[in-house]
C-alpha cells in the first residue's frame, strides 16, 4: 500500500469568472533524527518527538521539507499516512496524481469528500512556511481530515502529538484555529461579477460588484486579489486595476467602457488555496510503522 504525501504548490490564478486553483499533494509519516534547538530537526520545520510507545526523537509533527530532506522539489510536504513509514523509507516520490477519495488507514473508512479540500486549503494556505509551530499546526489538522481517529486533534494520540514540552504550545490553538477557519473557506469556489446598474451612457463610469464564495459552505471569502480587464480591449486581467475582498466578501471595481453597446469584464481570482488534494507517491511500498505507529 502506496503511502501518499501533501506538497504545498505554486498558487495559480482562477479561469475567467471560475474562482478555482491548484491543489496540494500528501505524504507518509516518518521517523525524524533528534531535534534541534531551533525546532527543526533534520526533516523540516516542526519538532522530533517520541513514538507512542514513548521512544525519544523517534516521530515527527511538522512539515518535511526545507531546510530539511528533499521530498519532491523545493516544497514543504505534509503526511496523511501516520501507519506508513515516511520520506526517508520511501526512496523518493513520483507525483503529483489528483485523487477524488480518501481513505483513512487508521479508521478502516472513507472520509467525506469535503476533508479533502478542508485538508487542502489548510495546507495550501499555511503549509509553505519554515515556522515550527505553523508547521505543526499545519500537520496536525491534516492529520484530523485524513487520518482521524486516535490521531484526530483530539484523540488519544492527536493530544500527546501536541502537548510534549518541546512543541510551542501555541500549535493546538492554532491547529483549532486552522479547523474552523478552513470549513467556512475551503473551496471550490464561485467568483461572480454584478454590474450594479444594468445601463450607462457611453463614456460614463460603470461600477461592478464582485463576490468570491466557498461552495462548500456559501460564505463569502476575504481577502482574495481579483484582477479586471473590459474584454476587446486586449488587455489582460489586471492590467485595467484590481480589488481585494473585504470582511464580507465583496469589493467593487469602477471602470470606464472604451465601447458602445455591451461590455463584458473579465474578472481572474488570484492566490486561492486549492481545493482538490493530489498526493506524491513512493517508487516501492513503505512499511508499516513499528508497534504503535507515530
Amino acid at each position: 500500500m502506496h503511502a501518499p504525501c501533501l506538497r504545498v504548490p505554486s498558487r495559480l490564478a482562477a479561469a475567467v469568472l471560475a474562482a478555482t486553483a491548484v491543489g496540494t499533494l500528501v505524504c507518509s509519516a516518518a521517523y525524524a533524527a533528534p531535534g534541534a534547538a531551533d525546532g527543526h530537526d533534520g526533516f523540516g520545520p516542526g519538532y522530533a518527538i517520541p513514538d507512542s510507545d514513548g521512544h525519544a526523537a523517534s516521530s515527527h509533527i511538522g512539515a518535511y521539507g526545507p531546510p530539511g530532506m528533499t521530498v519532491y522539489g523545493d516544497y514543504e510536504t505534509f503526511c496523511a499516512d501516520p501507519t506508513r513509514k515516511g520520506p526517508d523509507a520511501a526512496g523518493g516520490y513520483t507525483g503529483p496524481e489528483t485523487v477524488e477519495h480518501w481513505t483513512s488507514s487508521v479508521t478502516g473508512r472513507r472520509v467525506p469528500d469535503a476533508h479533502l479540500a478542508y485538508a487542502s486549503y489548510i495546507v495550501g494556505k499555511y503549509g509553505q512556511t519554515r515556522d515550527a509551530a505553523q508547521a505543526a499546526a499545519v500537520d496536525a489538522a491534516v492529520y484530523e481530515w485524513l487520518a482521524g481517529g486516535t490521531y484526530g486533534i483530539d484523540g488519544a494520540r492527536g493530544k500527546q502529538r501536541l502537548a510534549y514540552p518541546q512543541v510551542a504550545s501555541s500549535a493546538r490553538t492554532t491547529a483549532h484555529r486552522f479547523l474552523a477557519e478552513a470549513k467556512k473557506y475551503a473551496g471550490p469556489y464561485r467568483l461572480t461579477v454584478t454590474p450594479k446598474a444594468p445601463q450607462a451612457p457611453a463614456g460614463a463610469k460603470v461600477t461592478v460588484t464582485v463576490a468570491v464564495t466557498a461552495q462548500l459552505s456559501g460564505a463569502r471569502v476575504p481577502g482574495v486579489r481579483v484582477a479586471f480587464a473590459e474584454a476587446g480591449t486586449h488587455s489582460q486581467p489586471g492590467e485595467q486595476g484590481q480589488v481585494t475582498t473585504g470582511p464580507d466578501g465583496t469589493a467593487d471595481w469602477e471602470f470606464t467602457a472604451d465601447t458602445k453597446g455591451t461590455a463584458t469584464v473579465r474578472a481572474t481570482a488570484k492566490d486561492l488555496p486549492g481545493s482538490a488534494l493530489k498526493i506524491l507517491t513512493p517508487p516501492r511500498q513503505q512499511g508499516a510503522a513499528d508497534a504503535a505507529g507515530r
